[in-house]
């Protein structure tokens, strides 16, 4: 059974996938979009690379920037990841 902490790191992983695949669709390079939202590169990449859990104000700048609504990155996420909630016997 997976732990808390690996479904999230998944969920970052599986946004991060998407705000990659997006910015590449709409012929972005990591600068321009990141400087769009005013963070650095690396710090995008870290984001696209679901290193690091991108904020919710961060993401809806991300959505405007890539013109998506925000709930695009949520899409299909109950299919990619699951938890399994531990069974609590009392």
């Amino acid at each position: 059974m997976a732990r808390k902490n690996d479904y999230i790191a998944e969920i970052d992983k599986f946004i991060g996938n998407k705000i990659f695949s997006l910015r590449l669709a709409r012929g972005l390079s990591r600068k321009q979009l990141s400087e769009t939202v005013g963070i650095t590169g690396q710090q995008l990449s870290k984001y696209e690379k679901g290193k690091n859990r991108v904020s919710i104000g961060r993401l809806i700048l991300l959505s405007k920037a890539l013109g998506e609504k925000v709930s695009y990155f949520y899409e299909g996420l109950e299919l990619e990841v699951t938890y399994q909630m531990p069974i609590d016997h009392e």
